[in-house]
């Protein structure tokens, strides 16, 4: 630029517009036409490569990717040629909540590294938005296809955790000082109130294989198990959900198969009320809660 400045100085200034143009015309001009794949694929290499500016976590860069791979679809065109509408068509295709949102901060991200590199002049993410923005993972349980979707990838020890507490139905905080019982399978435990606090709900038989593997994760810390199961949705691309979308999930499926009412509020922790009947006299075998419990079936896989 230094260049090309000291020449014009030699020139006339009376066409301010035709001096700036013949200015910029030779910012970016090798880089002309950069398609958003390559940006993207030097962007990365950037934010994560040998001589990246700061050090970042291997979940952030797994989340990155995980968002590169939904906007592949930009990856032909050329960065300049974009138009806005093109982007938010985009970010409005992806099916989950959590990776539009964070589509469109990568998006952004992308035209900013490519602005201070001089390949495009104008940001077309500007105006780019997430449709629709709203927090839908609290007190929205999963859904019988999204079940599905974590019993298909069930080895996973994070999804197990995530199934263990679809299908046992206590609050986040309550696993970490957990009794689990693996003899007469059952846990034990609770929090918050009279009626919470140290019930039994027994072991269902679907996620029993999964203990060993999937209590470590509900042991971590509430922010931990938050963002890890934040990333897990976004990974399966299912809709953003929090832990305790987990408890909700499992009082659906016991509304959805018929598990008694006395019963389901016994292992939900909730209380009786005015239901003298089963506030005082209501008394359940272990195993009369297992044969409610087992009445859960697992979602068509």
């Amino acid at each position: 630029m230094e260049y090309d400045v000291a020449k014009e100085k030699q020139a006339s200034y009376a066409d301010l517009d035709a001096f700036c143009r013949r200015v910029l015309s030779t910012i970016g001009a090798s880089s002309a036409g950069r398609t958003f794949g390559a940006v993207a694929d030097e962007y990365m290499e950037y934010k994560y490569g040998q001589n990246a500016p700061r050090v970042l976590s291997e979940s952030t860069h797994r989340g990155d990717e995980v968002v590169r791979s939904h906007v592949a679809t930009l990856d032909p065109f050329a960065l300049d040629s974009i138009p806005l509408q093109r982007l938010q068509e985009t970010v409005n295709g992806i099916k989950s909540e959590s990776i539009r949102a964070k589509s469109v901060t990568y998006i952004k991200q992308i035209y900013r590294y490519a602005v201070s590199r001089g390949y495009i002049q104008r940001d077309e993410s500007a105006l780019l938005h997430v449709p629709n923005a709203k927090d839908a993972g609290h007190g929205v349980p999963f859904s019988d296809e999204e079940l599905s979707i974590l019993w298909a990838h069930k080895d996973a020890p994070n999804v197990a955790s995530i199934l263990i507490m679809c299908y046992s139905g206590f609050r986040v905080t309550a696993y970490k000082d957990m009794e689990v019982n693996t003899n007469q399978m059952y846990f034990r435990g609770g929090v918050k109130t009279a009626a919470g606090k140290n019930r039994i709900v027994p072991i269902h038989s679907a996620i029993q294989p999964l203990i060993k593997s999937g209590m470590k994760l509900l042991c971590m810390s509430d922010r931990s198990i938050r963002r890890t199961i934040d990333l897990t949705c976004a990974a399966l691309d299912i809709s953003r959900h929090t832990p305790h979308d987990c408890r909700h999930t499992f009082s659906r499926l016991c509304e959805k198969y018929h598990v008694p009412e006395a019963d389901r509020k016994r292992m939900l922790g909730h209380s009786f009320g005015g239901d003298i009947t089963n506030a005082v006299y209501g008394h359940r075998t272990l195993e009369e809660l297992r044969a409610s419990i087992e009445l859960i079936s697992l979602p068509n896989l």
